[in-house]
């Protein structure tokens, strides 16, 4: 795809889709509220915008790594109101709610914008290298359009269909790894109260048919019971679990499993742990349990 790239959201996830595009050669321009957030990406050679309607002016393409609904409504309407005539594609790469998904990309046709939503999994890591994978919800002339550069970003690229499912898609992907989370922490919680070392436990579940993608990239956090540095934050993890509710009741379902992982993250985050990872709930099992994990237990080799 020619013409600049305008990049909206410039956090861990952002910042990695920056990295990656720029290594493919694209002129990435860049604007987040954070000034120390476009710094680190002015570092490895983006622009930073210092006008912003002019950047959506130069942009073809413009991408959204945003924390979630909010963020994506303020920004739809903003872009909207700017009235301009050139049609760019606005790649939505933020974990939101299917509706508001539908009305972001309603308000972007009437005001002469193209939307794909197009949520991604793959964490930091994965936008570094490029190889996320790209749920994606467009009309079938905009998703042609927008191939290249999803390829360029992502590795697994899953087309859906129309604006809404990639974000339903999205929801139950995370959902799902939520609660993997939450039995893996009482896994762990159990073992070491049997006298297992959870690094022996992680070795045995990465050898059997208990072994996960989530123990695979959360993994490292339970078993050192450091949290400080997260791989996905809990705040995150809890705002996509509360999306997932809202959706199970958007379409008349009920849920059981869920329904427990989103109290569970609630507890969490009152507990102050929103910026930890989200793996940090096991914490919270714990005082629940009243019994810690015991790091000290030697490892049998």
């Amino acid at each position: 795809m020619s013409g600049k790239v305008l990049v909206v959201g410039a956090g861990r996830m952002g910042f990695g889709v920056i990295k990656t595009l720029i290594s493919k050669g694209y002129t990435v321009m860049v604007s987040d509220p954070s000034n120390e957030a476009v710094a680190r990406a002015v570092n490895i050679g983006a622009e930073g915008v210092v006008n912003f309607e002019e950047a959506i002016g130069e942009s073809s393409t413009i991408i959204f790594s945003l924390p979630g609904p909010v963020q994506v409504n303020e920004m739809t309407e903003r872009i909207s109101l700017l009235g301009v005539n050139h049609r760019p594609l606005i790649i939505d790469l933020s974990t939101i709610d299917p509706q508001t998904a539908i009305d972001a990309g309603k308000k972007c046709r009437s005001n002469g914008l193209r939307y794909i939503e197009a949520p991604v999994s793959g964490g930091p890591g994965g936008a570094e290298s490029g190889t996320l994978s790209i749920m994606v919800g467009a009309s079938e002339e905009d998703y042609q359009q927008v191939k290249p550069i999803l390829n360029d970003i992502g590795k697994n690229i899953f087309y859906l269909g129309d604006i809404g499912t990639a974000s339903i898609a999205k929801i139950c992907n995370n959902i799902v790894v939520a609660t993997t989370t939450t039995i893996l922490s009482e896994a762990f919680i159990l073992a070491s109260a049997g006298g297992i070392q959870p690094e022996k436990l992680k070795e045995i579940l990465d050898n059997s048919v208990g072994g996960s993608k989530t123990l695979e990239v959360f993994g490292k956090h339970l078993v050192s019971g450091d949290y400080s540095n997260p791989t996905f934050a809990l705040g995150l993890m809890h705002k996509d679990v509360g999306l997932f509710s809202e959706a199970i009741k958007q379409y008349g379902l009920t849920s059981l499993m869920g329904s427990l992982t989103c109290q569970i993250y609630n507890g969490a985050r009152s507990q102050g742990f929103e910026h930890e990872d989200h793996t940090s709930i096991c914490k919270l099992l714990e005082q629940i349990n009243n019994k810690k994990i015991d790091r000290s237990i030697p490892v049998v080799k």
